[in-house]
């Protein structure tokens, strides 16, 4: 019964030509633009997400007005900056908690941007237990990543040569291609005198921190958990974006495949009749639309992602280049490829459930008297 549907599917896709050139360019295009999207936004989003669970913080002092993080870039509406008295003065008491002083900022070097982390690197490890300090203050740590697109043992930041250490393991996150550098020589390097934020963790008396804190009008404490939930709420938002964008794709193949099936499913009622009249099984018919309709998804999946492939290659590298940023933009092809043949199958299977129930429905004596 199998072989018998599948015959019949063969010949129907190979014998109505412009049938299956029409449909499997409809739903090539639409998994072509879905790679593209899903390609563009989930390389980004992934390294940021990760970055989220790479860092441990319990509190954070910020200007009172809450910057927006992506990733590297702090997006931060206040002109106000936390003061170096507050550090200062906050140090007095650091034996009840581990802090550090952070800066944020891409820098570049040899034509690409790279973000710049400057926090207190004797106390990194306290803050990303992931990484172990440099032998001294005169290295800057660099992430796995970038370490391959550097390959040098010193680099150039604001005209002062540092020597690299590359972190011995693998975050996953923007971290991978960035740089570390302590804040004492980003200081020296820079005309900075106030910092972004102080990060702070393990800490013991937080009624005594709260307390110097508020004596500053411009700065706040903040559990920085509300931090990411900003951070994550547009990472959602734009994951949501993503989404609606894919499944106003999906649905334009799904539209046309539906429809150009059953125009020719009607068109193919007289060759159904007389397949049902001589005996055979309902499900012969209603099986052969059905896998008529995941053989021209299938040409149409293997045509989307071969260009699929090729243009987010492009379309990364042309971005990259652009902008000249170390972060990559589009998500690993593997991903991607794997969701993409999910989404194939079931536009493949959706778009034939109808008019295959059709088909297998029909009345044999009233389409025999036709």
């Amino acid at each position: 019964m199998l072989n018998v549907a599948i015959k019949i599917a063969k010949s129907s896709v190979l014998y109505r030509k412009e049938r299956t050139i029409l449909t499997t360019f409809s739903i090539a295009f639409s998994i072509l633009i879905s790679f593209i999207l899903l390609s563009l936004v989930q390389g980004f989003l992934a390294v940021i997400e990760k970055s989220i669970k790479n860092k441990t913080v319990e509190m954070i002092i910020t200007t009172k007005e809450i910057p927006i993080e992506i990733g590297p870039i702090i997006i931060n509406p206040s002109i106000n900056h936390v003061p170096f008295e507050l550090y200062t003065t906050l140090i007095i008491y650091e034996n009840e908690y581990y802090m550090t002083p952070v800066f944020k900022s891409i820098v570049n070097i040899n034509n690409m941007l790279i973000p710049l982390i400057s926090i207190d690197l004797e106390k990194i490890n306290h803050f990303y237990h992931q990484i172990e300090p440099p032998p001294s203050q005169d290295y800057v740590l660099i992430g796995t990543k970038i370490s391959h697109i550097i390959k040098s043992d010193t680099i150039k930041i604001n005209d002062r040569e540092f020597k690299t250490y590359t972190l011995k393991k693998e975050l996953k996150g923007y971290e991978d291609y960035s740089i570390f550098i302590d804040f004492r020589k980003y200081l020296e390097i820079s005309n900075r005198k106030n910092f972004d934020q102080i990060w702070i963790n393990s800490i013991t008396d937080i009624k005594t921190l709260s307390n110097i804190v508020n004596k500053y009008p411009n700065v706040v404490l903040t559990e920085y958990k509300k931090l990411n939930y900003i951070q994550e709420t547009i990472i959602s938002g734009l994951k949501v974006l993503q989404v609606i964008m894919i499944i106003a794709s999906i649905s334009i193949a799904l539209i046309a495949s539906t429809n150009t099936i059953l125009i020719t499913t009607f068109e193919r009622i007289p060759e159904f009749t007389i397949i049902l009249a001589i005996g055979s099984p309902r499900t012969v018919v209603f099986l052969s639309l059905l896998i008529e309709g995941i053989m021209i998804s299938s040409i149409a999946t293997l045509i989307a992602l071969l260009l699929g492939i090729i243009s987010t290659l492009l379309i990364g590298n042309s971005i990259q280049s652009a902008l000249n940023i170390s972060i990559p933009i589009m998500a690993s092809i593997y991903t991607v490829v794997q969701q993409i043949i999910g989404i194939s199958i079931f536009i493949g299977i959706t778009s034939s459930v109808l008019p295959a129930y059709i088909a297998s429905s029909i009345d044999i004596q009233s389409n025999i008297r036709i």
